[in-house]
């Protein structure tokens, strides 16, 4: 029985095979007549690739709040983050795609001509609409470069998320980001990324640091300021699991390196591969160095390594990084992240200290260290300002600190921030509540 089931599955694995280099050879001698469509094959998978290796992002952050936070059985935690992913994608097809690709350059608000309401990736199917998308310098698919917006737009949404996990009604976590993943993020992403003003000043965030981890971690520091201390957990607190955390962080650090490498293909330069491959290393190393900094700190100040305090400054090496990767000489690399490990290791301290309840350590990681490499790079690379660079953090604090204290107010005053009681026990499904009563026993005959 075993040799037949290894026989049958070694033939089922070659046809699978052999079907996809067959489908992939046809597909690609189809366009082999049209320029550079080699590229297009190729910048589609890779691009498609990477968005699906960037959904680890949800699942690190889901398993991280599981490993941190005390309160809840984890399928409530899985819940949560969930729902957050479907909230955002749906307000990205709806709304945002719209409001981040239809900024005119150089403007604030986004036009609306061929205005509809949700995003419709333009269709290549003819030879001659693909012949005229590449010439235009197009690299990957539309419906690929759309998959890989979704899983994106996410990140500073599960940014905010994990900051105030356990402290604010399910209700009220997904209205507030539905307002900010429909409209105000994607309305930053299309003026730093789309073509908007940030662009036209010279404004450099080839990674992400300051349109996904500085909006994110702005909005998260909000959030925590708002929702106050966490509640007392009175019924039945869990111990938070510290390889949970750590394992989570780890799922985290791979996502956000795949979404790196997906921001760095830009298809401006014949040699992609050498910029993405140097890109991905420096961030490495400067994740290395942020590593090697916090133990030595946590150590001085602690007496012993703390294991989400290190990965956390792995993660916050990366966040630094990610500005102009490419740009930057090795020694200059390890000096970026170690400086960002010390930034996560005094920033989880400090805001310990000033009472603002941050158990992931997500506002330093994200924002702190966002500053810290959006600054930084004008110094490694001689085409980016500092000036600029300060103009575009401001903007983006403002922006996100505006648009998460409204976007909460009004699903405070709607909803309400209070704790239902269900959030701590487990979870039981939505039927009609006649159909969870017993029946009615007969009444005893009195003698």
């Amino acid at each position: 029985m075993q040799s037949f089931a290894r026989s049958f599955f070694r033939r089922w694995l070659a046809t699978l095979t052999g079907s996809v280099v067959l489908w992939g050879t046809a597909s690609a001698q189809e366009i082999a007549s049209l320029p550079d469509g080699s590229a297009y094959v190729l910048g589609s998978f890779f691009i498609l690739m990477m968005g699906l290796l960037g959904l680890l992002v949800l699942v690190g952050f889901a398993m991280r709040d599981i490993g941190v936070n005390g309160v809840g059985p984890p399928s409530y935690r899985i819940l949560t983050f969930v729902s957050l992913g479907g909230v955002v994608w749906l307000a990205q097809w709806l709304l945002g795609a719209n409001l981040q690709n239809f900024i005119p350059a150089g403007g604030l608000v986004p036009s609306l001509e061929n205005w509809f309401f949700w995003h419709r990736p333009p269709s290549l199917s003819e030879p001659e609409a693909l012949s005229d998308y590449l010439a235009a310098g197009g690299v990957a698919d539309p419906s690929a470069l759309f998959f890989f917006q979704l899983v994106v737009a996410m990140v500073p949404i599960l940014i905010m998320g994990a900051a105030i996990s356990g402290r604010i009604r399910q209700t009220s976590v997904l209205v507030a980001s539905l307002i900010l993943a429909g409209f105000f993020f994607p309305v930053l992403r299309g003026w730093a990324w789309g073509g908007g003003f940030l662009t036209v000043i010279g404004f450099v965030d080839q990674g992400g640091a300051g349109v996904l981890h500085l909006a994110g971690g702005s909005a998260a520091l909000s959030a925590c300021l708002i929702a106050g201390l966490r509640p007392p957990e009175k019924e039945h607190p869990m111990p938070p699991s510290a390889a949970g955390a750590a394992l989570g962080s780890l799922f985290l650090f791979f996502g956000l390196l795949a979404l790196e490498a997906g921001l760095l293909m830009d298809g401006t330069s014949f040699n992609q591969i050498a910029i993405i491959a140097t890109g991905l290393t420096n961030i490495l190393l400067a994740a290395v160095g942020a590593v090697f900094a916090a133990l030595f700190l946590s150590t001085i100040m602690q007496h012993r390594a703390d294991e989400l305090l290190v990965i956390n400054a792995a993660i916050g090496g990366l966040v630094a990084m990610s500005v102009s990767p490419t740009e930057i000489p090795m020694m200059m690399v390890l000096f970026v992240g170690m400086i960002g490990g010390l930034i996560v290791t005094l920033g989880m301290s400090g805001l310990q200290n000033m009472g603002v309840q941050d158990p992931a350590g997500v506002v330093p990681t994200h924002l702190f260290c966002a500053v810290w490499g959006l600054l930084i790079a004008a110094l490694y690379d001689p085409a980016i300002h500092l000036s600029v660079q300060i103009g575009g953090v401001g903007v983006i604090m403002a922006w996100s600190l505006l648009a998460s204290t409204l976007a909460w107010i009004f699903a405070k005053t709607s909803f309400g921030f209070a704790l239902p009681k269900g959030a701590r026990r487990p979870l039981r499904w939505p039927f009609p509540k006649i159909l969870h009563r017993r029946r009615a026993r007969p009444a005893k005959k009195r003698r």
